[in-house]
């Protein structure tokens, strides 16, 4: 059983002593070899033995990597470890760089299920995160919603419309996960503009009829966020809408922003208005400031 020893602040013991194998933001280390090895074999032809060796290796290794990355996952949501942000890197990174591998020109069809197989599990070790607010809270801080919009778009990429949805459905329930708590509004916000923009890609799973559809199933579950955020959510976004072209900056941090400026403006612009008015059709013509 693995165990975490209690973090120090500001420096984070558990990052620096499993750096070399987890830390995507140093020199020398598991991921830059990853790296560098994944984009080797892509750029190898279909019929080179090697890469295909390489492949098959890379495809036992993924085989039940999930398992591990859960456990380290909940160790450091628990002590509230600095880690949580290497491994939540890790995952999408590591996630990112099978679903690329299962593209290669050397990858045949079967070492191609077993590698977006293997993705979809390691991916969806975010979806045991505590349902709490402190937990989400700090996990949020390491860009949880980030990581598995960036899945989801990675997935797209495929054009395999099955597996993007069944990352896509993570995405989805981790809004209304993150998003019942007052506090983590942003949250809410965020993945509904990640969810507004994946719907207008072109030959997207989802589209914006079916994310309204399901927008109004998920609203009459039990976990769904209480009126009040719901109300506040859509206000935000309504004003948001008011000064759209300055709202979504292509220089933005955030990945989920950036990608919004992609898609076309006018429809993003109505599909994030209709689904404020599913959050609260009683506040659809609300506007005030309640920041």
């Amino acid at each position: 059983m693995l165990d975490v020893v209690p973090d120090n602040f500001p420096a984070s013991v558990h990052s620096s002593t499993l750096a070399a194998y987890y830390s995507g933001t140093r020199d020398q280390t598991f991921l830059g070899f990853l790296t560098a090895l994944t984009n080797a074999i892509v750029a190898r032809p279909a019929e080179d033995q090697d890469a295909k060796n390489t492949l098959a290796n890379i495809e036992e290794w993924s085989d039940q990597l999930d398992s591990t990355a859960k456990e380290l996952l909940l160790k450091a949501v628990e002590r509230r470890s600095h880690f949580t942000f290497d491994i939540i890197a890790w995952i999408g990174y590591v996630t990112k760089v099978l679903i690329v591998l299962s593209k290669a020109p050397t990858c045949d069809d079967d070492t191609k299920t077993n590698l977006r197989k293997n993705a979809r599990w390691l991916i969806y070790v975010l979806s045991f995160i505590p349902d709490d607010a402190e937990a989400i809270a700090h996990v949020e801080n390491y860009c949880v919603s980030e990581t598995i919009f960036q899945a989801a778009l990675d997935a797209y990429s495929t054009g395999d419309c099955e597996f993007a949805a069944d990352i896509g459905k993570l995405l989805f329930d981790w809004g209304f996960k993150a998003g019942q708590y007052r506090a983590r509004r942003l949250i809410l916000i965020d993945w509904l503009y990640g969810l507004a923009t994946i719907a207008l890609l072109p030959n997207s799973w989802l589209s914006p009829l079916s994310l309204k559809e399901q927008f109004r199933k998920y609203l009459t579950q039990p976990h769904a966020p209480n009126p009040g955020i719901l109300k506040s959510t859509a206000d935000y976004i309504r004003r948001e809408m008011l000064t759209f072209r300055r709202s979504f900056d292509s220089d933005s941090f955030s990945c989920i922003r950036r990608k919004m400026r992609e898609v076309d403006q006018g429809q993003l612009r109505r599909l994030l208005t209709d689904l404020a008015n599913v959050l609260s059709p009683s506040s659809a013509d609300n506007v005030a400031d309640q920041r």
